[in-house]
């Protein structure tokens, strides 16, 4: 079987940050956390790309949550984490609402421009890098097609600039590549064609016909009459053969 190559989605959102900080009592900040949503569940999103519409359903990211190790990164720059699940500076929960994610911030340079930046609201969009596994697609209105993602493994979300679906080559990439493995999986398997098996070969065009052997007729064979045992009877046996010989001999 062919191993399938796991393809990354992004999708980009206006998303309610919210900020919070907590100072010690010389006034020091202590922690600095941001709350929201990545995304919510059964909302669908604006057109993606011209070629769908999308939804997730509830509990989609459930399973990859349990089993893998998130990041917040800025921007989706793998060189700038915000926070990270295995250390306990990122939660994320799906609640009743949607992806809800609560992160800590570093105490560093990219952590105080990340804080300050959502505090002025410059940056007010989350986006969230995953790989669709399992997924639904309603073609009832053939200009509305709906995709809903029913499970999918999450990578890592971000705070970014602009609150759009991305359209960098590799993002663009992935959201065609994603309609057209369904468009491929919908197409009929091709039906071999029958080919018709004759009981009687057809013979080739302008064959001159063979005609058959003439077949000499079969004499049939006389059976010899029972040769009488006494004398008297074997001279009547004799004078009827001769009698048969010389009517035979006249004809």
């Amino acid at each position: 079987m062919k191993r399938m190559e796991i393809k990354q989605e992004i999708r980009t959102l206006i998303a309610q940050v919210q900020i919070a900080e907590e100072r010690s009592e010389d006034g020091q900040a202590v922690k600095r956390t941001i709350t929201g949503y990545a995304l919510k569940w059964e909302e669908l999103s604006l057109p993606i790309m011209g070629l769908f519409f999308e939804k997730f359903q509830r509990g989609a990211f459930d399973e990859s949550i349990k089993a893998e190790d998130q990041r917040m990164l800025w921007n989706h720059n793998c060189d700038l984490v915000l926070g990270r699940r295995s250390a306990g500076t990122l939660k994320l929960i799906g609640d009743d609402i949607g992806l809800r994610f609560d992160a800590e911030l570093p105490n560093n340079s990219w952590g105080d421009f990340a804080y300050e930046a959502i505090q002025r609201r410059d940056i007010d969009g989350v986006s969230f890098a995953f790989n669709a596994v399992k997924q639904e697609w309603d073609e009832s209105d053939p200009e509305n097609i709906i995709r809903t993602v029913c499970q999918a493994q999450l990578f890592e979300i971000s705070p970014c600039t602009f609150p759009a679906y991305p359209q960098t080559t590799i993002a663009t990439r992935s959201i065609e590549d994603a309609y057209l493995e369904y468009r491929e999986l919908q197409k009929p398997e091709p039906v071999p064609e029958k080919v018709p098996v004759n009981d009687q070969v057809d013979e080739p065009e302008n064959t001159p016909a063979v005609e058959p052997e003439e077949i000499p007729p079969v004499e049939p064979v006389v059976e010899p009459e029972d040769t009488p045992s006494d004398d008297s009877e074997q001279r009547n046996w004799l004078w009827g053969i001769r009698r048969k010989i010389n009517s035979t001999n006249k004809l």
